[in-house]
């Protein structure tokens, strides 16, 4: 008789287990207990573990295993960031989310609520940068459905961090916030504060003025090719 086979068992593929390593972690993280790599902004020290750390972000998994001086000490400092964003990223890592915004802005005294709209185009370019996929893909979306309820001046009032943080090889912010922009021209056009901030850009942001008007042709094509979209329309460019 054959006995009776254990039923297998998807505990290890389930969301509960996922969460439970999560949120150990970030337990580990809180108590700062078994860090192992410090993370250094503007004399903020955020006590971390390579092994959450290093396999999300090539950037420091080079900095641990180089052999110069970051690996050996295990404390690498980030000159360029704002230990606000810094501590946004490391959430990020711990959690695949940050959430904390307001909690952190209070702690590291940022008072304008537009800087806290604004932190999303920074940890994208934090995410490039330090070589975090998902943390540009997460930061991309927070912008994205973050952006529309704040209304068309706020959205172009992000263009020049857009053009100046992010390279021109990563376009994914760039291209949203063109296309928002097309979207909403009708609302350029009657707004005089929006075309003031819109000529100004395209005065000063030779990039921006190019993707604009490569935007522009490109919805014109697609104009073209369905002529549903053509009868009665047209589009001027706001300058």
């Amino acid at each position: 008789m054959t006995p009776p086979q254990p039923s297998k068992s998807n505990f290890s593929d389930t969301e509960d287990s996922r969460l439970g390593l999560t949120q150990g972690m970030k337990a580990y993280y809180d108590a700062g207990r078994f860090t192992d790599l410090t993370i250094s902004c503007a004399g903020q020290d955020f006590k971390c573990h390579k092994v959450v750390v290093c396999p999300q972000s090539s950037f420091f998994e080079a900095a641990c295993t180089n052999g110069f001086q970051e690996s050996l000490s295990s404390k690498i400092e980030l000159v360029d960031d704002h230990p606000y964003h810094v501590a946004l990223m490391v959430e990020f890592l711990y959690t695949q989310e940050y959430t904390a915004a307001d909690h952190f802005a209070a702690l590291f005294d940022v008072k304008h609520p537009e800087y806290v709209f604004k932190a999303h185009i920074s940890l994208y370019a934090m995410g490039d940068k330090y070589g975090v996929p998902r943390l540009c893909r997460y930061s991309s979306h927070r912008f994205h459905e973050s952006a529309h309820p704040r209304g068309l001046f706020t959205t172009l009032n992000c263009v020049p961090l857009i053009y100046s943080s992010t390279p021109d090889t990563n376009r994914t912010l760039r291209d949203q916030i063109v296309s928002n922009i097309i979207q909403s021209s009708k609302g350029v056009a009657s707004d005089e504060e929006c075309k003031k901030e819109m000529r100004q850009h395209v005065d000063e942001i030779q990039q921006f003025r190019e993707d604009l008007i490569q935007g522009l042709l490109d919805k014109c094509g697609a104009n073209n090719n369905d002529p549903s979209k053509t009868s009665g329309t047209s589009v001027r460019v706001v300058l």
